[in-house]
């Protein structure tokens, strides 16, 4: 397997950067933030034994002493492609497609708690724990909780939203959401189910957006789920159509909303026009920010979150290289989750529908912008950025 090329590079200045294709918020609201910079290292992989792929829609990074690796599912290939950042080799982990090793087709989200214990959902209502062959070692219904009209809602799709299955070693269970879909507004839950089955499954029902009233499927297009981000003390949440964000205790109820405006663009995104017209929710996505989920980056004591501007849309031009033109920013918050910083990252060159994950001190991103020129097709380029204070 051929080794990647490594190089460091600096991204991203100061925090009231102004961009290209981005509709910018009131500038009496902006506020001076944090003097940070983003320093990017690049690593590129060239097919050779595995047969990868340009982006990924599902991925997750494991860290331990000197081991830096990308897990990312290969819908190809129906497996997972390991990309270990530090020695620049990739490997694979074939999934099984039936018997009973089978993993399904639909795999919805990724977490590895260890090189051998990596958990699944692939649509079939269970968790899955996979060694490091791909071998299913423990099957867990997901459903055990759920009350009638209710459904889960495991989802890493960046277009819509972020909410995945996690496991929590500490407390030997696993945690992911679910949804009513019995009323007009559905509520959302995050459900704590303990990985002892004699143990009931807990449940706690999640604020909605404060900033729209009328939040519900298809309301504001692809916007329509929550985000998650779990934490060893509890959870943040936040929702794809606001810049507010929601912090949560695990010990009590309790909980408080942050606004966490951007200085960039718009905080709440517009009602979609024609909810039932397809072709209506893509101008929604080009015209509207998206704000993704918070991300934890323990080792430099910090969260940080991405989110997309919005363009205005020219139903008469190419509306694919529009949605892949609007500016892509990094806020980054302190251990109490204050709001620190927030850089604009460089335009037309990541993929805003691939699966980025988190690491102890950053985020890893492909850079695979179909405005940017094309390169060789069976390179990966994943690129680490780490927020640096000036």
């Amino acid at each position: 397997m051929k080794n990647n090329l490594n190089i460091a590079i600096w991204v991203g200045t100061a925090s009231l950067f102004m961009g290209s294709c981005h509709s910018s918020g009131d500038p009496k609201k902006r506020q001076p933030l944090s003097k940070m910079e983003v320093k990017t290292e690049v690593f590129r992989f060239e097919s050779a034994d595995v047969d990868n792929l340009k982006s990924y829609s599902l991925t997750c990074a494991f860290e331990a002493d000197s081991v830096a690796v990308m897990y990312a599912y290969n819908y190809k290939t129906h497996g997972l492609d390991c990309f270990n950042l530090l020695q620049g080799t990739v490997s694979h982990i074939p999934f099984a497609v039936s018997g009973a090793d089978a993993v399904n087709r639909s795999v919805r989200s990724l977490y590895v708690q260890s090189p051998d214990s990596i958990w699944i959902y692939d649509d079939s209502q269970h968790a899955l724990l996979l060694d490091g062959k791909g071998q299913v070692r423990r099957k867990t219904n997901l459903r055990k909780g759920l009350e009638r009209g209710e459904e889960l809602l495991i989802e890493r799709n960046y277009a819509i939203c972020t909410a995945p299955l996690r496991y929590d070693a500490d407390r030997q269970s696993l945690r992911y959401a679910c949804q009513d879909l019995s009323h007009p507004v559905r509520d959302i839950y995050v459900c704590e189910q303990p990985l002892n089955d004699s143990l009931p499954v807990k449940k706690r029902h999640l604020s909605r957006p404060h900033s729209v009233s009328d939040f519900a499927t298809g309301t504001y297009g692809n916007m329509g789920g929550v985000n998650l981000c779990f934490t060893p003390n509890g959870l943040i949440y936040n929702y794809p159509v606001e810049s507010a964000v929601y912090v949560a205790s695990a010990a009590s109820s309790e909980e408080h909303m942050l606004t966490a405006e951007s200085n960039y663009t718009p905080n709440v995104a517009a009602r979609c026009q024609s909810p039932q017209d397809y072709s209506s929710w893509i101008v929604h996505t080009i015209e509207n920010p998206h704000f993704y989920e918070v991300i934890s980056l323990p080792g430099q004591e910090m969260f940080a979150r991405l989110h997309l501007g919005g363009c205005p849309a020219d139903v008469s031009a190419d509306l694919g290289v529009q949605m892949d033109s609007r500016g892509c920013y990094l806020t980054l918050f302190d251990a109490e989750m204050q709001q620190t910083a927030e850089i604009e990252l460089p335009s037309r060159h990541y993929d805003y529908y691939t699966g980025w994950c988190g690491t102890r001190d950053g985020i890893l991103l492909f850079a695979d912008n179909h405005q940017e020129e094309e390169g060789e097709d069976e390179t990966t380029v994943i690129e680490w950025i780490r927020p640096v204070r000036q």
